[in-house]
């Protein structure tokens, strides 16, 4: 994620830099380890990296904790 957007997710939802930048690297890797795809693959590891991040800062979501909560266990989760 570039600097900017960094500092507008982080401005916008109440986070650090450090925190958005965390996040985002948590989606990264979760979409990495469960699709096998990386940042080579296009449209398709930006938009599944992009769901992650959502999920786990609960934008767009009827139950954001349960979001977050997927999101991390998903994460975590071994294949």
């Amino acid at each position: 994620m570039s600097a900017p957007a960094a500092e507008h997710y982080a401005k916008i939802y109440g986070k650090t830099v450090d925190e958005v930048e965390a996040i985002w690297a948590l989606a990264k890797a979760a979409v990495k380890k469960k699709y096998h795809i990386d940042e080579k693959s296009g449209e398709n590891f930006f938009g599944l990296t992009m769901l992650g991040f959502k999920a786990v800062l609960g934008i767009g979501t009827e139950d954001s904790m349960a979001s977050r909560k997927r999101a991390i266990l998903e994460a975590n989760k071994d294949d």
